[in-house]
């Protein structure tokens, strides 16, 4: 979304519990919100906080650099809002890279980061994830990733996430 706290209101009005807002490092020029599921998946709210800092696509490079900052970027001046990547969980994100490119697709170098996440209490912890990219020149607008997280016990809080089956369940509509 080009507006975080928008898309954060627009969810919380759906009785979602968001985390609060996070920025990923400069390089990737972008902040997020979460809404956490007890199945330990979550939607990413994505903003574009920081353009100036984001870090190009570097394809040529060896081996090629895929820039999250940039991809996400592009996609919302192109589209507004949206799906803009598809992630999946991974043990090893540097192997499943490595799939990645045995299967034909553009693979990238992983990606490792972190930052301290700040919890309810005020306390801070750890997060860190390596995430590894791939692209299909078929799908150009999506991009796919897989990721390790590295202290999972410092991300997934108790105090965020949504059990969708013990919820009632409602019909939301979108214009």
């Amino acid at each position: 979304m080009p507006d975080l706290a928008a898309a954060a209101a627009r969810y919380e009005a759906l009785g979602f519990t968001l985390t609060p807002r996070a920025q990923h490092p400069a390089f990737m020029g972008t902040a997020n919100r979460l809404v956490q599921f007890a199945t330990r998946s979550f939607i990413e709210l994505l903003e574009v906080d920081r353009p100036q800092g984001v870090r190009p696509h570097e394809p040529d490079a060896d081996p090629p650099v895929f820039s999250f900052g940039a991809h996400n970027a592009a996609f919302l001046a192109r589209h507004g809002a949206g799906l803009s990547m598809i992630a999946l969980a991974a043990e090893d994100a540097t192997g499943a890279g490595r799939a990645f490119a045995a299967a034909g697709l553009d693979g990238y170098a992983p990606l490792h980061f972190g930052r301290r996440a700040t919890l309810p209490d005020g306390s801070t912890v750890p997060v860190e994830f390596v995430l590894s990219f791939a692209t299909c020149a078929a799908l150009p607008d999506t991009g796919f990733f897989v990721c390790e997280n590295r202290f999972p016990e410092n991300f997934w809080r108790t105090e965020y996430p949504l059990d969708c089956h013990s919820r009632p369940s409602a019909i939301v509509r979108f214009p």
